[in-house]
């Protein structure tokens, strides 16, 4: 069956009505927890997870730091790349130890400036592009990915990638179905508002972009953004009536997509019903909860 996932991040303290106004008991499958304030948020998550029987999947890092905390894993210098690919490795473990079934990293990241950052409503921190070639990346990434699919098989605890860059030889080039393949044991997060960016940038329609990932693809961040770098750029509602060639990221037909291939993923809800209406909220929330139970807009 498709699962139906809240994020919970931020400050929390156990409501069960979050800062945005989304309530915990209203019928999801699981949680997805991280980026919080603090630890002390982070375990609070855990213990309303646990009370509403949630599946829990932690997205690392469980407390942000500086531009995110994010894992640097295709670090230019080899001992940094290694010593990041370690850091995942703990993270599995840690996230075990607090019950979750898996754990979200950003991959590739950092994002390479083979585009004009300008162009991009993404972090300030860039690797310039003569740092790699397609071999070099490829390599790269294999180190990095590794010792998650060998601790993945170890620990049980399920690695999943969540979509980042820029990167061209990635999205364009098909090094990631080259890699997903090679390590079958990882799957990927597709967030869709990012996606939607990533197809502007590189003249794609999104749907393309996702196809070769599908196989792999166990969860779907769902939300909606301008996928022309517009404001805003994420954390709206998705709805059918956002579609691409709307200047939107055309996140419903993605998950719609991920939903026929795989009747197991995850939708997890990214949004802030503070971007759009009472009523267009509603309509995203009746047409995610139609989506899980199979039935598309339309």
């Amino acid at each position: 069956m498709v699962h139906l996932f809240l994020t919970v991040r931020g400050r929390y303290a156990g409501e069960e009505v979050q800062q945005d106004g989304i309530r915990l008991d209203a019928g999801w499958h699981g949680g997805e927890l991280g980026l919080f304030e603090d630890l002390a948020s982070f375990w609070a998550a855990v213990a309303a997870a646990e009370a509403h029987d949630w599946i829990v999947s932690v997205h690392w890092p469980p407390v942000r730091e500086g531009a995110g905390g994010y894992l640097r894993l295709l670090e230019r210098d080899r001992d940094l790349r290694r010593q990041a690919a370690e850091g995942a490795v703990r993270a599995l473990q840690q996230a075990k130890a607090a019950g979750a079934r898996d754990v979200v990293f950003h991959f590739p990241y950092p994002p390479l400036a083979e585009d004009d950052p300008a162009r991009w409503p993404g972090p300030a921190e860039w690797l310039a592009p003569d740092a790699w070639s397609r071999k070099s990346l490829a390599d790269a990434a294999r180190q990095a990915l590794e010792p998650l699919a060998e601790a993945r098989e170890r620990l049980g605890t399920g690695v999943l990638l969540e979509i980042d860059g820029p990167a061209r030889w990635f999205y364009v080039d098909g090094l990631w179905p080259e890699l997903l393949g090679e390590f079958g044991v990882l799957g990927v997060c597709l967030d869709t508002a990012r996606l939607g960016r990533l197809a502007r940038l590189y003249g794609r329609p999104p749907g393309e972009l996702a196809d070769p990932l599908l196989p792999w693809v166990q969860a779907v961040h769902l939300h909606e953004g301008r996928a022309s770098g517009e404001d805003p750029a994420s954390g709206v509602p998705a709805r059918p009536a956002l579609t691409f060639d709307d200047g939107w990221a055309g996140a419903a037909a993605v998950a719609e997509e991920a939903v026929r291939q795989n009747k197991r993923v995850r939708l997890v809800l990214q949004h802030r019903p503070a971007l759009a209406t009472p009523e267009e909220t509603e309509e995203s929330l009746g047409w995610v909860r139609k989506l899980a139970r199979g039935q598309e807009a339309g």
